[in-house]
């Protein structure tokens, strides 16, 4: 049952109510489509009368509080779980444990695949839903890696790195308009995962298992009729090609590209987190050594080390680099 070994942090008498509707997936769809909150109380008091569970909806109502802003990673979650939550929740975000390791938040999505053009969109989309007010989890590490391999996931078929603003997200929904394809575009919990990989300098064997916990949390079987699983990672994430290739030798990748004055104009006029220097650790970005003079000079560095990682590690195989103006054409062909 999806309520053994779990730590409730909501007032006693909401309880019964909560392990009711985590041990039924029924009662989770009907519930978690409700899009206000008044409507959610009032639904959730005829399933408790149908369950013959007590419900006082004053102190349901009072718990019931949006996080827009994605603050509840600073706070207990009201769900604490030592294995994966039932099918349909997925990892949205990670939380720094007290030991240092990375804890997550899991959110339910239910039967929907996450398909937009970032996965941040449909983790808001998710997370505006009142039943993830009530029903958010929370697993440390050690969780994730033991719910590895224990059900079905949708394979990871492919990889695609990018220099930014250079097609991936055109690329990617391409893809996501595949019915049978689930397409994860820039999930926060596989970049919190890399970024503690990389500074806590874990072992090559620890980062390969939860690497593929990771992903394949990402990409669990909910009934979406998915087939092929494609993670488009964040730009940054090419200086860890050896990592992806470790955990994933048989799943191939391309790298989009193109003209870098282009791409850097891009990036001043709207920056990305990772071109805006103090924003992430310098190490994340390859600038351990390098002080940049001004804030053009920090991005012009970032892309470079992007391009130089990805000549770097080619020989790794697997790979395909893609210039802007091809993107097109090799949807359909070379990249499939």
């Amino acid at each position: 049952m999806a309520s053994e070994n779990m730590e409730i942090s909501l007032p006693l008498e909401l309880h019964p109510f909560v392990i009711r509707v985590l041990d039924d997936p029924d009662l989770q769809q009907r519930l978690a489509s409700i899009v206000e909150a008044k409507a959610f109380v009032e639904e959730s008091l005829k399933v408790a009368a149908e369950q013959e569970i007590p419900l006082n909806a004053e102190i349901l109502a009072s718990t019931l509080r949006p996080d827009p802003l994605g603050l509840g990673r600073f706070t207990s979650a009201p769900l604490q779980m030592d294995n994966w939550p039932p099918i349909g929740w997925l990892p949205t975000r990670t939380v720094q444990s007290q030991d240092g390791t990375p804890a997550f938040d899991w959110v339910w999505f239910g039967p929907h695949r996450h398909s937009r053009p970032f996965f941040e969109e449909d983790v808001r989309r998710a997370e505006a839903m009142p039943f993830n007010w009530l029903f958010r989890v929370r697993t440390g590490l050690q969780a994730l890696i033991s719910g590895y391999g224990s059900e079905p996931e949708v394979p990871l078929k492919g990889l695609i790195f990018h220099m930014s603003r250079c097609g991936s997200t055109l690329l990617s929904q391409m893809y996501a308009s595949v019915p049978d394809s689930l397409v994860s575009s820039e999930p926060e919990p596989l970049g919190g995962v890399i970024q503690w990989i990389r500074l806590a300098k874990v072992d090559q064997e620890s980062a390969i298992t939860v690497m593929r916990a990771i992903v394949a949390a990402l990409g669990r079987d909910s009934g979406t009729g998915a087939k092929y699983h494609l993670i488009k990672a964040e730009a940054w994430n090419a200086h860890s090609i050896a990592l992806f290739r470790n955990a994933f030798p048989s799943v191939n990748w391309v790298f989009l590209y193109r003209n870098s004055i282009e791409v850097l104009v891009s990036l001043l006029r709207q920056p990305a987190i990772h071109t805006v220097e103090n924003l992430m650790p310098r190490e994340m970005v390859e600038l351990n050594d390098e002080e940049p003079r001004s804030r053009e000079e920090f991005a012009a560095l970032v892309v470079a080390k992007i391009g130089k990682s990805i000549i770097t590690h080619q020989h790794l195989g697997g790979g395909l680099v893609i210039a802007y103006p091809d993107i097109i054409d090799a949807a359909t062909t070379s990249i499939p």
